[in-house]
């Protein structure tokens, strides 16, 4: 979702470690080339995908744009001077009217198709037209009042003394195998997580145990998390009600993870869409067993997880929905722990 920033003096190779404050959100940012002494070349890994930035240099501090089509929105993110050992990385969401949208498509980066990190030389021309696109945003965005999406996003950013490598989707930053338990909590919460089967490198079968029930879940892994997602109904005599949590469990710190709770309640008309797609989890059960899921299975709920982050990406971009559906968050420390089922 949040991609881009740096800044260049006496330039080398630097990668940033970026927290989000208050939350245990994190993304990666890489300086990869410094082009003359504005504009340098970037690429961020986020727990929410990967991207290239390319970024001016305005007083010290790193300005870049990333464009949503699919949620007609722009994010401009910018990368402040070093204090304290450490930088903020602040990205802030616009939604575009449909004129700035059709302008902006017609602008075509040189580094809008990779996802992977790579070094790459521009001509003198390429440069230019980098230049003139930037440029070009900034201007439509200038022209005329912008729609403000949700708060902005705030990073403390310190400086990593890891190589830069290329980007995974393999699960080695969480080092995580079968049968793994950790046990979280936090100010009276707690929950029990263990990682049941784990599929091609990057897609998992597990349960949190709550209260006492075992939850099923299918997970994957997405760049340095694990997310899976949790699909709950509350039968009132209202009616019933239906909500989606995304879950995240990120890398360790002083060999502590952080497990992040993100709920939303859902529309009748989101509850219905996700019922056209089955799925043998998001239930509570007394027995775990094996699952050994064939191809056929694995590629259906490898759609049916996309199909619940298309729906929380739709909520997370929506300020009406955001004001509407309501959101509740927490975030639990886990650690590693001896668990029999």
């Amino acid at each position: 979702m949040w991609f881009n920033v740096s800044y260049a003096s006496n330039f080398q190779p630097k990668k940033f470690n970026c927290l989000g404050n208050g939350s245990s959100i994190r993304t990666q940012v890489n300086i990869i080339k410094e082009y003359d002494s504005e504009y340098l070349l970037g690429f961020e890994q986020s727990d929410f995908g990967s991207a290239f930035s390319f970024m001016k240099i305005n007083n010290d501090t790193l300005v870049s744009y990333s464009m949503e089509y699919k949620w007609d929105v722009v994010h401009i993110s910018t990368f402040e001077p070093l204090k304290d050992n450490s930088r903020k990385l602040i990205v802030y969401t616009y939604r575009l009217t449909k004129d700035q949208l059709n302008e902006i498509k017609q602008l075509n980066s040189k580094f809008s198709n990779y996802n992977d990190i790579a070094d790459f030389d521009l001509t003198d021309k390429e440069l230019k037209d980098e230049i003139f696109i930037l440029n070009k945003i900034e201007k439509i965005l200038s022209s005329s009042k912008k729609e403000v999406v949700g708060d902005p996003l705030i990073y403390t950013c310190n400086i990593s003394n890891e190589k830069t490598s290329t980007p995974s989707n393999s699960n080695s930053s969480l080092n995580l195998g079968e049968n793994d338990t950790f046990a979280c909590r936090k100010d009276g919460v707690s929950s029990i997580i263990k990682i049941l089967e784990i599929y091609e490198d990057n897609n998992v079968v597990l349960y949190t145990k709550f209260r006492g029930n075992k939850f099923l879940n299918f997970g994957r892994f997405t760049g340095e998390s694990l997310e899976f997602f949790s699909l709950e109904n509350t039968y009132k005599k209202s009616g019933n009600e239906a909500f989606l949590t995304i879950n995240m469990l990120t890398p360790p710190v002083d060999e502590k993870l952080s497990y992040w709770l993100f709920t939303v309640s859902l529309t009748d008309e989101e509850k219905n869409e996700l019922k056209k797609y089955g799925t043998k989890f998001d239930r509570v059960v007394s027995k775990i067993s094996k699952f050994n899921l064939t191809d056929e299975e694995l590629i259906k709920e490898i759609k049916l997880h996309d199909k619940k982050l298309e729906i929380i990406g739709n909520i997370i971009n929506s300020e009406e929905k955001v004001q509407n559906q309501g959101m509740t968050s927490v975030t639990l420390i886990c650690k590693k722990r001896d668990y029999s089922n």
